[in-house]
């Protein structure tokens, strides 16, 4: 989460005082059990979805500078003040996105020069980080989007801030989360091209794509045409995109390596990184970083699923021999993840990697 700075708030500069306002969908129905957090103050919205928090002093603040947001999110402060995705009706402030930013100077069109930042977080993801100025401390209306996926029903960390990816291929919408210096996809990989084997579903039903993402050989993984060849793919020096979305990357072994590095106790990194329920035999985690894997399993090139409920194995770069690939593994009975080689007709779950700048 990007640092701002902490401005003291002056009675002479007329900065304390209360926010509030209400969390809507997009058709204007109330949503509660949203999460809206100002500096280190959070509260949770009403059966009405309203919300207030006092501003007080030492409360984290910022000039109007560049703020990530999603583009599926509308502020208004009693009249339109910022409209993503579409027109300004009021004809006040009509920003363009940009790469999932708001300029500089669209912000401080829209805000005046003494700012809070405001988080908006719902189901676990964090949807918009924004500054609002001292004018437009009530009747703040946030309105989010609804339609992101519940996903078996099993929750999301919801003290981690999630970001998101949209896929271009197909407008897909996964959740990122960034833990240390890497961004990985928080949810499998689910990019399917009609008319193709691009991908399979556990057992094909349509139903675990949708809460398991798809299954790949490893060829597909790689985008290469024989998945036996291994003179295909013989330089590992090299990031390759493979079928992940453009600028994320299949990761190598010793990148997930470094993420369980990451982890605090390598014994209990699979509890760590597992999602909290889903899991068989006592094998939940504890999703302590969002990660959130889920027991996907595994299929055959028949598509014929086993093993979801208690493991899950995710596609790298590394292969073991031109037959086989190397994957790591969560299992239910283990805290703890190993890596194997399997063969490479298995089809496997694979979580992408954000490039490095």
């Amino acid at each position: 989460m990007k640092s701002i700075r902490s401005l003291l708030c002056l009675p002479a500069l007329a900065l304390c005082g209360t926010f509030g306002g209400t969390v809507a969908d997009l058709s204007g129905v109330a949503i509660s059990g949203a999460v809206v957090k100002i500096g280190t103050v959070s509260t949770t919205t009403t059966a009405t979805g309203s919300w207030t928090l006092a501003r007080t002093s030492g409360i984290a603040s910022s000039r109007a500078a560049s703020s990530p947001v999603a583009s599926h999110l509308s502020i208004e402060n009693s009249r339109v003040r910022l409209r993503f995705g579409g027109t300004d009706a009021s004809g006040r402030v009509a920003v363009t996105l940009a790469q999932g930013t708001v300029s500089s100077a669209a912000a401080r069109s829209a805000a005046t020069t003494s700012t809070d930042t405001i988080f908006v977080y719902w189901r676990g993801k964090r949807l918009v980080v924004l500054p609002v100025s001292s004018s437009d401390s009530t009747g703040i209306v946030l309105k989010i989007d609804t339609a992101w996926s519940d996903d078996a029903g099993i929750p999301w960390n919801a003290h981690v801030a999630y970001g998101s990816l949209k896929d271009d291929r197909d407008g897909h919408v996964y959740r990122t989360v960034t833990i240390s210096t890497q961004t990985w996809m928080a949810e499998n990989l689910s990019y399917w091209v009609a008319g193709t084997d691009t991908g399979l579903c556990y057992k094909n039903n349509p139903d675990s794509c949708a809460k398991l993402g798809r299954m790949y050989m490893w060829a597909t993984v790689m985008a290469l045409s024989d998945s036996f060849n291994n003179s295909l793919w013989t330089d590992t020096s090299k990031i390759r995109q493979g079928i992940c979305s453009q600028g994320w990357h299949v990761p190598f072994n010793a990148e997930w390596t470094r993420l369980t590095d990451t982890v605090v106790g390598s014994s209990t990194v699979g509890t760590k990184l597992k999602a909290v329920a889903g899991w068989t035999n006592s094998g939940n985690g504890t999703d302590d970083y969002g990660m959130r894997l889920l027991p996907a399993g595994m299929s055959d090139a028949s598509g014929w699923g086993s093993r979801a409920g208690w493991v899950t194995e995710f596609a790298m770069v590394n292969q073991y021999d031109s037959a086989n690939t190397i994957v790591v593994c969560f299992e239910d009975s283990y805290a703890f993840s190993f890596e194997m080689s399997a063969s490479k007709e298995v089809n496997f779950s694979l979580r992408c990697l954000k490039d490095t700048p």
